[in-house]
């Protein structure tokens, strides 16, 4: 991940529809800055802490395509105790003068059945990286921190968020499951064991905004496209012929606005 060129790369995507002279000189400028740093990284030793630090700045009014402030920052934070290496990765928003948005995801650990060790289930990694995760962002006013949780009330109990934290699913649509793992539903899955989890969330604390509406997205299948899955039945290898869907997980949509 380079976010030395997040910035530069999101602005020319804007324009990628209707590019100028301008925009091609601006492509020409990062390869060249890019082919001039490919050597430099950060590194980080077995004996370096892991706190991130992160340094930020404000051009007000200096956008020329919309003369907005620009202000913000970006990091990837490594969790202390990863086996799989997951991280939490922030980004803060300027949405409105002088009220900051902090979007997070991650992945937390996952269930991992398979070997060396098989049903190595991580649910004490998983919790502490969630606690981790709450304690590094709860100073923030408004925060929206959503990803793949691979959480599982029965196993991990209920998520530690603090008082005035809300699960978006469970606050907007209590009374459905919200599976966003589901092998009965998502064809493509049909071959593997059945499992239906909430593994997906969002969890939020907003001051200055409030949550509107959840919607669960890839649920349907891509026309025209397949794959095809060897399944063993008893002694017998089948060839299956699956649907395709976006991802293994479907995805949510959360729209939050004003209050």
């Amino acid at each position: 991940m380079r976010l030395d060129v997040s910035f530069a790369v999101n602005k020319l995507c804007q324009f990628m529809h209707s590019p100028t002279v301008a925009h091609w000189q601006v492509v020409k400028r990062l390869l060249h800055y890019l082919q001039h740093m490919k050597s430099y990284g950060l590194c980080v030793s077995k004996d370096s802490s892991l706190e991130m630090q992160c340094f930020t700045d404000s051009d007000w009014g200096g956008d020329v395509d919309d003369h907005r402030s620009t202000s913000g920052y970006a990091i990837s934070r490594p969790f202390n105790n990863s086996v799989m290496g997951r991280e939490l990765c922030i980004v803060e928003l300027e949405v409105q003068p002088n009220k900051h948005l902090v979007v997070d995801t991650c992945h937390l650990e996952s269930p991992c059945p398979a070997p060396p060790t098989w049903d190595q289930m991580f649910s004490k990694e998983r919790v502490d990286q969630a606690k981790e995760a709450i304690n590094v962002l709860m100073k923030n006013a408004n925060v929206i921190f959503g990803g793949d949780m691979n959480w599982d009330n029965k196993l991990d109990g209920h998520f530690p968020s603090p008082d005035g934290w809300i699960d978006a699913w469970a606050e907007l649509i209590p009374g459905e499951d919200g599976w966003t793992y589901d092998t009965k539903s998502n064809q493509m899955l049909s071959g593997n064991r059945t499992l239906q989890k909430r593994l997906d969330r969002f969890i939020c604390n907003l001051h200055d905004f409030r949550i509107s509406k959840i919607d669960m997205i890839g649920t349907e299948a891509m026309p025209g496209l397949s794959h095809i899955k060897e399944k063993k039945v008893r002694k017998e290898v089948k060839m299956l012929e699956l649907p395709v869907f976006p991802s293994d997980h479907y995805g949510l949509l959360l729209t939050i606005s004003a209050q």
